[in-house]
């Protein structure tokens, strides 16, 4: 299995345990189909929604060195319910949560010295749903 999809699944693994974020659905897309995940996730009363964690690219940093020092991109998009019923969490503060942890958040798998990195957050235009994407990157040494 590819380090970067091991990434990614390492990071589905540490947000899928934390407590703030019960009862959102958490996937690691591997260029499969997530339409069917989106509709569970968005059916459930109690369900805060549904998280997909992409990895987007790896790009070299860094020629010179002898083995291939990699920044990895990953999207963390989150898709919810523009309006919660029953006091739920709000949208803002489930990305916020997350980019509190996967910032400079260290994946055990990775041969890497480094700490990942959250770039950003934006809304993304939907139609029917409340849609904010984050990006990450990790460094890694192969």
């Amino acid at each position: 299995m590819s380090l970067f999809y091991q990434i990614a699944d390492e990071m589905e693994s540490m947000l899928s345990a934390l407590p703030a974020l019960a009862g959102l659905a958490i996937v690691s897309d591997r260029q499969r189909e997530i339409g069917e995940e989106l509709v569970k996730a968005m059916r459930k009363q109690s369900g805060k929604g549904l998280l997909v964690i992409t990895w987007v690219s790896a790009t070299n940093e860094d020629p010179e060195c002898e083995g291939p020092r990699l920044r990895s991109d990953y999207t963390l998009t989150l898709f919810s319910k523009p309006v919660l019923r029953g006091g739920g969490t709000p949208a803002d503060d489930l990305i916020e949560t997350i980019l509190r942890v996967v910032h400079h958040w260290r994946p055990t798998i990775a041969h890497t010295h480094y700490k990942a990195t959250a770039e950003g957050v934006v809304p993304v235009d939907h139609p029917e749903l409340l849609v904010q994407r984050m990006t990450l990157n990790v460094i890694t040494q192969l």
